[in-house]
């Protein structure tokens, strides 16, 4: 137990428990560091929307990146990721925004991806028809 360096650990803490899939414990860690401990640097911004997503608090997760790309706006990972959860909550017109900053040199996200259910599509499909 120490007072020392607090908010370290409690990221080393909040990471671990990112990787070990303990998602509403790193969620919680986040945001402990980000609104007690006053840690907000982009990366921990988004670090803390990436647990906000896997615990499915996807409010959060878009203030946090709001608040990310704000603290540094070339960096594509927290673009790319609000771009999605925008598309998830039909705001076209921001995913839009988003999405078109994101460099297209290339860039392939560590933390989010998506896949298209095309069965739900066609199904959704046939019954406009």
């Amino acid at each position: 137990s120490t007072s020392d360096s607090l908010h370290e650990l409690t990221s080393t803490l909040a990471f671990a428990s990112l990787l070990d899939r303990a998602y509403e414990e790193s969620y919680t860690l986040y945001n402990q560091l980000i609104d007690e401990l006053k840690v907000r640097d982009a990366n921990t911004l988004f670090l803390g929307a990436v647990a906000s997503t896997a615990a499915d608090h996807h409010e959060n997760a878009i203030a946090l990146l709001e608040l990310s790309k704000m603290k540094d706006k070339s960096f594509a990972e927290s673009r790319y990721a609000l771009g999605l959860l925008y598309l998830e909550i039909q705001n076209n017109d921001g995913a839009v925004i988003q999405l078109s900053n994101v460099a297209s040199n290339g860039f392939v996200s560590e933390y989010f991806n998506f896949d298209i259910d095309t069965n739900k599509l066609l199904q959704k499909r046939l019954l406009l028809d």
